[in-house]
């Protein structure tokens, strides 16, 4: 629903580690930097994680999240492909989300996703985590 925020997880096809590789990672995160990839919703937080993806969005006017998904997917496989030199489904069909009906709500989901590499043990410190970003409205 447009204006809605919704905490997003998606995971790897068969849940590979595939943003282990510094690369790879790289190569993903780089694309959240293109405004096209979200269309007309705002980023507010995302990680990515070594199996899995996890965002904060703000959906605007024009574009479903099954549609936002489906292009995000599309176009973060390809770049991942390249970067491995391989061929196949990088991410699994389908995703979860959780509309965030309040501030609060909003909130503590944004706080899950930048603590999300710390609980996972993969850094001391979330803020020092390469790949992930939390943005203001």
């Amino acid at each position: 629903m447009s204006g809605w925020c919704y905490l997003v997880t998606t995971v790897t096809a068969d849940r590979e580690p595939w943003f282990s590789e510094p690369q790879v990672a790289a190569a993903v995160a780089a694309r959240h930097r293109d405004n096209a990839l979200f269309r007309d919703a705002v980023l507010l937080a995302w990680v990515l994680m070594p199996d899995h993806w996890h965002r904060v969005i703000r959906l605007g006017d024009h574009t479903s999240l099954s549609s936002l998904m489906n292009h995000f997917k599309t176009s973060t496989g390809i770049d991942a492909n390249r970067v491995m030199q391989r061929r196949g489904r990088c991410w699994a069909r389908g995703f979860h989300d959780r509309a965030l009906r309040n501030d609060h709500e909003l909130d503590a989901a944004v706080e899950y996703v930048r603590r999300n590499p710390e609980r996972a043990g993969l850094c001391v410190d979330a803020g020092a985590y390469r790949w992930m970003g939390v943005h203001g409205d």
